[in-house]
C-alpha cells in the first residue's frame, strides 16, 4: 500500500484523505470523551463560527490535517528534500495525528499546527534570498497566531530566530521585523479587549494557564504518561535516524532539516510551560516527527519501508477500532 504513496499526483493527494477517513472512521461512532483542552482567542473564534455538532468538528479536523500533511509534502518536494518526490511526510503526519483515540476532534493544538506549517514554509523560503523581510515577518505572524491558538506554542518563538539564524546570517532590522510580526496578533487581541470590554480577563482571553508544576489531567493521568513515553521513543528514532536523513543531501536540504529537529526540542519545553498536561499535548511533535519519519521511510528499501508502515497502520487500526467491540 505505501508504494502507491511514492509520487505527487494529484489523485493520490486525495487517497491521504480516504486513509485519514477509515482511521477517524470509529471518531462517528463512538463519542469522543476527552475534552477539547482550553484553547486561545482564535480557536475559540474558530469553534464559534463551526456549527456546534461533534462530526461538523470531527470533519473540520479532518480536513485540516488533510491540508497540513499536503503542505509539508509540497514542502519536501518543492526543496527536494529526500531522495525523491513523494507524499510520505504527509502520509505520517496523517498516521500520527490518528494514533489514539484522544486525538480526535478539533482541538487547539491541531488548529495551531496549521500556523506552524506555515511558518515553517515561510523559514525555508529565507535560504539565499537578497530581501528575506517579508518571510521572516510572516514567519513571526504565523507563530504568533499559533500561541494565540494555544499557549504552548510560545516555546516555538526560538524557532524562527534559531531558523534564521541556519539560513543565513542575522540582521537587527530583520529581528525586528520577526519580533513585529509575533507581537502584531497579540496587541490586536489587546484592541479587541479593550474596545468589547468583555467579562473575562486579558489572560482569559488569550487562553493563557501558567502553572508549576506541569500535572497530569485527571484520572487518565496514568495513560498520559504511558503515551508520553511512546512519544519520546518517536523522537529517539528520529534522531537517531539523523545521519541517513540528511545522507546525501545538500546544505541547503540538511539545514531545513535541522529546522524541524529544532521544533522536536522545543516542543518538549512546552510541558514546563503548560499547566495541566493532557493527550492533545503531544500533537505538537506531530508535524516534526511526522515529517522526518516520512523521510526516513523513502530512504529505507521499499520491501522494509512497505512492512514497517504496515505494522504501524494495524496497530493504529486496531488500536482505534478496539471500542466499537463495545456498541
Amino acid at each position: 500500500m505505501l508504494q502507491i504513496f511514492r509520487t505527487n499526483q494529484l489523485f493520490i493527494h486525495l487517497l491521504v484523505l480516504v486513509y485519514l477517513a477509515i482511521l477517524w472512521t470509529p471518531a462517528y461512532l463512538v463519542t469522543p470523551v476527552a475534552p477539547p483542552g482550553q484553547g486561545g482567542y482564535i480557536f475559540d473564534w474558530i469553534t464559534g463560527v463551526i456549527p456546534a455538532s461533534q462530526n461538523w468538528m470531527l470533519t473540520v479536523a479532518i480536513l485540516l490535517i488533510w491540508i497540513q500533511g499536503l503542505l509539508m509534502s509540497y514542502l519536501m518536494n518543492e526543496y527536494r528534500i529526500g531522495p525523491q518526490a513523494s507524499l510520505f511526510p504527509g502520509l505520517f503526519i496523517a498516521l500520527l495525528y490518528s494514533a489514539s483515540p484522544e486525538f480526535y476532534g478539533l482541538s487547539p493544538q491541531l488548529l495551531a499546527n496549521t500556523f506552524l506549517v506555515l511558518a515553517i514554509h515561510q523559514l525555508f523560503k529565507i535560504y539565499k534570498q537578497a530581501d528575506s523581510v517579508r518571510a521572516i515577518f510572516n514567519t513571526g505572524l504565523m507563530i504568533g497566531l499559533a500561541s494565540l491558538t494555544f499557549q504552548g506554542y510560545l516555546v516555538f518563538i526560538p524557532l524562527g530566530w534559531i531558523g534564521i539564524g541556519i539560513l543565513k546570517s542575522r540582521r537587527l532590522h530583520e529581528a525586528l521585523q520577526y519580533l513585529v510580526g509575533i507581537i502584531l496578533p497579540w496587541v490586536l487581541l489587546w484592541v479587541i479587549y479593550y474596545v468589547s470590554s468583555p467579562s473575562v480577563t486579558f489572560q482569559e482571553l488569550a487562553g493563557i494557564s501558567w502553572g508549576w508544576p506541569p500535572y497530569f489531567y485527571g484520572p487518565e493521568g496514568i495513560r498520559v504518561l504511558a503515551q508520553f513515553l511512546v512519544l519520546l521513543a518517536l523522537v529517539l528514532v528520529v534522531v537517531m535516524q539523523y545521519s541517513r536523513v540528511t545522507l546525501g543531501e545538500t546544505m541547503q536540504v540538511q539545514k531545513n532539516i535541522q529546522i524541524l529537529y529544532w521544533a522536536i526540542l522545543l516542543a518538549l519545553a512546552s510541558l514546563l510551560i503548560v499547566q495541566r498536561i493532557e493527550f492533545t499535548q503531544f500533537l505538537m511533535w506531530v508535524v516534526p516527527i511526522g515529517s522526518l519519519l516520512g523521510l526516513w521511510m523513502i530512504r529505507l528499501r521499499p520491501g522494509q519501508a512497505e512492512m514497517s508502515h504496515f505494522l504501524l497502520f494495524m496497530a493504529v487500526l486496531i488500536y482505534q477500532y478496539f471500542p466499537l467491540m463495545y456498541l
